[in-house]
């Protein structure tokens, strides 16, 4: 129902709503935000925007690295549906007093519906089909993966193996940042602080897979891979036809646009020689929004235009689209500017991406992005990016990791323990806990921050990380034969509306945003607030059991109850497990 709202159509804004049907809404990514969206201004346009929470206010500018503009909400026949603006615009969608208003900065106004029926997973299914569906994780990535931005050398990262095999805890990933480049370059290695031969045999050693990062901007300068791509004119153009130049790690860049008929050889061929001196896994693709720590152009080298963002009758989020990232009158190929293309780049980027790493013969394909738009994860999959160790951020990955499988991506997670900020053992040790039993396990954190490995904290951080992972990795073929069961379509990881979407009970804030269905078949209920001992799981109208004893705690005819559970430190956290349902258990020897 457009009629209660504004209908506005000019070259740079257009405004369209709708009236909502209830206020059970989720979805408008990328954000750290509950679940369910709440009364507010939510913006979309990919942004480097570490830290950012979405509380939902009147002003906007929260979001993050990814666009996806698609919300699912439930009817008055309790019945769903799905809407999809396809669009790479910059844009903030309004909600309020029962509205959804979009107000993009132009582009094509192209929305598309999904009428489901009482159940959200067949609901988010067609949706997902619509987008190519998602591809299967190989089996190693549903294994535990160890980072650090900071890890100085080689025998750093083979002292971090070690611990891990030492403490009985299972490693299936290696992961570098951008420490084992020669001045943060891409495309290159140290080979006095990273000598490739010597790390060749330390991952067959320890039956390791590696996975480096590769940043989005190409040094300019003296190096191979500017040289490479200057030659091959493949770098965005700014408004004068010259090659943008911005500012991340390595100091200044250009950025590559991936939409250029030579990007996909010269992508190629970087990689390609990378791989010859070190073979990786699979590959992270990070600041790829594009990122830009300066707001435009800066170029030292001559005089820069302006960016554009003057030209705009609005500003979403209330800042200029080139705040931290690449003027918008940017140039891709065949003249198509940034500020339809940004929101575009990652997907084009994983594209090109994953047919590279299928021509080297790569047979199971990992790519990790930091960036996305809707349909990427036929390519790739992402993580929730820099996010803070505190109870807060903990809570919120699990609603984000809800709203990324409305988006198409069921295996994701976020930096246990978290990114930036020093982790405290208590939060460390329920962070393990609850990241053990996230699709995508990773431990990864800053280089100012103090060390965050389980075996660094202390023994509750150690012993709740032995029996959590070893917990992991005794469900990991049962865990991955269901997302091999999902074809492509639907979800893994998800809220309780999604088994009992009729029960008004689920859609309480905690109960919605706190507690996690594994497929139909396991429920879990972390610990996500520092000094709590206790849960209370609330157990909807099913047969119901704890999955540790066995002991059974509800009929399917009983009455639905909150049931209370003890969740010390150096225990698994509470699961329970629905009648009628099959789990399948491994012999687990580290």
């Amino acid at each position: 129902d457009s009629t209660v709202n504004t209908f506005v159509v000019t070259r740079y804004f257009h405004e369209i709503g709708t009236k909502l049907p209830s206020e059970r809404i989720f979805g408008i990514g990328e954000r750290a935000a509950k679940f369910q969206l709440k009364n507010g201004v939510y913006t979309m346009w990919n942004k480097d925007a570490p830290g950012a929470i979405d509380y939902g206010d009147s002003q906007g500018g929260h979001q993050t690295y990814g666009q996806h503009p698609v919300y699912m909400v439930q009817e008055q026949s309790k019945n769903f549906h799905i809407v999809f603006m396809r669009t790479s615009a910059p844009a903030d969608v309004v909600i309020q007093d029962g509205k959804l208003t979009y107000k993009l900065v132009g582009g094509p106004i192209n929305l598309l519906f999904w009428i489901g029926d009482e159940s959200p997973e067949n609901t988010v299914k067609m949706y997902h089909n619509y987008l190519g569906g998602h591809y299967l994780q190989p089996f190693w990535a549903f294994g535990f993966h160890i980072s650090r931005w900071g890890w100085p050398n080689l025998a750093k990262i083979m002292d971090v193996a070690k611990n891990f095999k030492d403490n009985e805890l299972p490693l299936d990933t290696m992961w570098s940042d951008i420490d084992y480049m020669i001045e943060k370059r891409d495309f290159t290695i140290d080979n006095d602080r990273y000598p490739p031969e010597q790390f060749r045999n330390f991952l067959k050693e320890y039956n390791l897979r590696f996975v480096p990062i590769v940043d989005a901007g190409i040094a300019v300068g003296d190096n191979d891979a500017f040289k490479e791509g200057q030659e091959r004119d493949v770098y965005i153009k700014n408004a004068l036809g010259k090659n943008l130049v911005g500012q991340v790690w390595p100091g200044y860049t250009t950025y590559v646009d991936f939409s250029h008929p030579n990007a996909s050889d010269y992508w190629f061929d970087m990689i390609k020689n990378f791989r010859d001196i070190l073979p990786f896994g699979g590959l992270w693709l990070d600041m790829n929004e594009n990122a830009n720590f300066c707001n435009g152009e800066c170029n030292p080298y001559e005089e820069t235009p302006d960016s554009g963002d003057d030209d705009l009758p609005h500003h979403p989020g209330g800042l200029f689209p080139s705040h931290k990232t690449l003027s918008i009158n940017a140039r891709h190929y065949d003249n198509v500017t940034e500020l339809f293309w940004h929101g575009l780049n990652a997907l084009a980027e994983n594209y090109v991406t994953r047919n590279v790493l299928k021509k080297l013969g790569l047979r199971d394909v990992f790519i990790l992005s930091r960036a996305s738009y809707a349909g990427q994860s036929k390519y790739s999959t992402i993580w929730f990016g820099d996010q803070g160790s505190s109870f807060e951020y903990m809570q919120l990955s699990v609603s984000q990791a809800f709203s990324f499988n409305i988006f198409g991506f069921p295996f994701t997670g976020a930096d246990i323990c978290g990114f930036f900020w020093d982790a405290q053992p208590e939060l460390c040790a329920r962070w393990m806990q609850l990241g053990a039993f996230f699709p995508f396990a990773r431990n990864h954190n800053a280089n100012d921050s103090r060390d965050q490995e389980p075996y660094v904290l202390g023994d509750d951080v150690l012993i709740t990380s032995q029996v959590s992972l070893k917990a992991r990795y005794s469900l990991l073929k049962w865990y991955y034969s269901k997302f091999v069961e999902l074809n492509g379509t639907g979800t893994v990881f998800r809220p309780l509306m999604w088994q009992y979407p009729q029960d008004d009970v689920v859609y309480l804030e905690n109960i919605l945003n706190e507690q996690i269905l594994i497929s139909d078949v396991l429920m879990i209920t972390p610990v996500l607030r520092e000094g709590q001992t206790i849960v209370w799981a609330y157990l909807p109208q099913d047969k119901w059991y704890n999955f540790k004893n066995g002991q059974k705690l509800q009929g399917s005819k009983d009455t639905p109850l909150y049931h209370e559970t003890y969740a010390p430190l150096r225990e698994v956290l509470p699961i329970f497990m629905r009648g009628g349902t099959i789990v399948y258990l491994s012999l687990i020897h580290i």
